[in-house]
């Protein structure tokens, strides 16, 4: 039995941490992901497999790509807004 147990610095938030040897045994190698799914009160947890985590690595690049997109297009819009502030 796995008890549910709080983080303590956020009491609202359940946590479950599964640690055992017969992980690796299951498919679960250190830095495998994970796949969360939730049904009627049941969790079910299948390791990712190599395609799953290479699309979440393509994923990860492309969120990092358009994160420097849109921080490189409020940088140029405050630029222009501070030219073209009144009274300067």
């Amino acid at each position: 039995m796995l008890p549910a147990q709080y983080l303590t610095s956020h009491n609202d938030t359940p946590v479950i941490k599964i640690s055992a040897r017969w992980l690796r045994e299951a498919g679960f190698e250190i830095g495998t992901g994970v796949t969360v799914k939730i049904s009627e009160r049941c969790l079910i947890l299948p390791a990712d497999n190599n395609e799953v985590q290479e699309l979440r690595e393509e994923l990860y690049q492309v969120k990092q790509v358009v994160k420097g997109m849109r921080n490189g297009m409020f940088s140029v819009l405050n630029e222009s807004w501070i030219i073209k502030k009144p009274g300067r």
